[in-house]
């Protein structure tokens, strides 16, 4: 005699994820989302750091080669305090009042007194500078410009 299923609903197994796999599916993928989003503004501070670190770097660089070009002597008998340049955001030379100048760095200040070891001849210029980005100060460096004797 055949045997007759009495619960053909409970015996049957049907294919897909019950409503606690699903929910449990869920909570992992959140929690994972959450920790993820939670590094988010960190990573992009960083990000805006090294940017930055990049900008005044090159800016530093380009100022220094026309400096360099400017004779210690001239440099001596002038004061240019308050000059300023302007670059675009990739730290390229950019004319004043362009759209693309959206960095400027001002020499604050000149001293051509400075000596380089105790022999009175060797002197070096050091001018301070102070980079803008948008009109807010991200850096304030230094740089060393030697007497070439040109």
């Amino acid at each position: 005699m055949p045997r007759s299923n009495k619960f053909p609903l409970l015996c049957r197994r049907r294919g897909g994820f019950t409503l606690v796999e699903v929910v449990i599916a869920l909570g992992i993928f959140v929690v994972a989302f959450v920790s993820i989003m939670a590094l988010l503004p960190a990573s992009l501070g960083n990000l805006n750091e090294a940017g930055n670190t990049s900008l005044r770097s090159q800016i530093t660089r380009n100022l220094t080669s026309e400096l360099r070009q400017i004779s210690f002597l001239e440099l001596k008998s002038s004061d240019p305090s308050g000059l300023m340049f302007y670059y675009t955001s990739e730290g390229l030379p950019a004319e004043d009042g362009t759209r693309e100048a959206v960095v400027s760095a001002e020499i604050l200040s000149l001293d051509t007194d400075t000596q380089i070891n105790d022999d009175k001849q060797d002197h070096i210029a050091r001018a301070t500078v102070a980079i803008r980005l948008h009109g807010r100060e991200i850096d304030r460096t230094i740089i060393f410009l030697p007497d070439t004797g040109s």
